[in-house]
């Protein structure tokens, strides 16, 4: 474990393993931690590590939205005047594809190629899952019964793309908790309760979150149904992650 900030970030080195560990035993380990913490840090990964191999122990790797296994997340030309990963702008706590009709990637993979020099870049994280169990069963039950409209930002829309899907904020898949959430995908609605509970959960993120900044040889994976993340900004215009979608694979559940 290694402090940042006030927090100890759940992390896993290999270097300091040995080879006496099996592959398995490693997956073991990092799944008992991403289930206590929701995420896990695998740093000093060594350069043969085959980054799609170890995330498709988690789930199924799936395509992102233009047919890739692995997504580019680096500046991209035209992009810095919207809302998008492709810019060097903070992204604001969110989960990932609460626009898309389909049920949302359970984990999310992010690894370095290179880290942005100077302040910021890092990945920020809260847990969902907290959040929700500080709720009383009012709103609990109202995250579950009310259906709101999520339509793709701006930044798709620069590309030619455009997602819009209708769902509750909280939803079950067997008995395992999906928690949607984005104030900027969500449309706003003046039900008495979207706007309360969209500032509950940003609260809850601005006073818990942990900022991971990765680090070249190190991998970042979280749970997409429990962990909200979001990006601080940055000034390195050669920032470039890599990133993978995983599906869900029926495990076991998890309580909230």
């Amino acid at each position: 474990m290694g402090p940042i900030g006030n927090a100890e970030i759940a992390s896993l080195s290999l270097a300091g393993l040995g080879t006496a560990v099996t592959e398995s035993e490693l997956v073991e380990r990092a799944k008992r931690l991403l289930i206590h913490h929701g995420y896990i840090y695998v740093r000093d990964v060594p350069a043969s590590f085959d980054y799609v191999v170890f995330a498709g122990k988690f789930g199924d790797v799936t395509p992102h939205h233009d047919g890739s296994l692995i997504w580019d997340v680096r500046p991209e030309a035209g992009m810095e005047d919207v809302y998008h990963s492709g810019n060097m702008q903070a992204l604001a706590p969110h989960t990932e594809a609460t626009e898309h009709q389909e049920t949302p990637p359970r984990y999310l993979a992010l690894w370095c190629v290179k880290s942005a020099s100077g302040p910021g870049g890092e990945t920020t994280l809260a847990d969902g899952y907290q959040w929700l169990r500080s709720l009383g069963q009012a709103d609990i039950v109202a995250l579950s019964t009310h259906h709101y409209e999520w339509r793709s930002t701006d930044g798709f829309a620069r590309k030619g793309l455009s997602f819009s899907a209708r769902h509750p904020i909280l939803e079950e898949v067997g008995t395992t908790p999906i928690l949607r959430y984005c104030s900027k995908d969500v449309v706003p609605v003046l039900d008495g309760f979207q706007e309360r509970i969209l500032d509950s959960a940003r609260r809850f993120f601005d006073q818990k979150h942990i900022a991971i900044k990765i680090d070249r040889n190190s991998l970042l994976l979280w749970d997409n149904w429990r962990m909200i993340h979001a990006r601080n900004s940055f000034n390195d215009p050669e920032r470039h992650l890599k990133r993978l979608l995983i599906a869900h694979r029926d495990e076991g559940s998890i309580n909230v």
